[in-house]
């Protein structure tokens, strides 16, 4: 028997909670969550945490996203990181390269 879209991480009141809280990431307690989520074994909550990083992107949720990134395989995902990083040159970090 197959998986359930939840078993995958398919909910869509949990990517959509994730999605909301991205517009509050300025505040630490959600931010810290966002890096958090960076962690889920569900490619969704990874991805809106991202999004939400990126929303309101500050130092300490740009070293999260240069950790994740060092890993990461899914290209849309590194494309979004990237143009973060690179939409603020004066804060422009060098990107990890890939260990996969």
């Amino acid at each position: 028997m197959g998986k359930s879209g939840s078993e995958w991480g398919g909910s869509r009141l949990r990517h959509s909670a994730l999605a909301a809280l991205g517009q509050y990431s300025d505040r630490s307690e959600v931010r810290d969550l966002l890096i958090e989520t960076l962690k889920s074994p569900f490619f969704g909550a990874r991805s809106a945490a991202v999004k939400g990083l990126i929303a309101h992107l500050d130092a300490v949720g740009r070293q999260a996203l240069i950790r994740y990134y060092a890993d990461l395989t899914d290209v849309r995902q590194r494309r979004a990181i990237e143009q973060a990083l690179k939409a603020n040159p004066a804060k422009l970090i060098t990107l990890p390269v890939s260990t996969r």
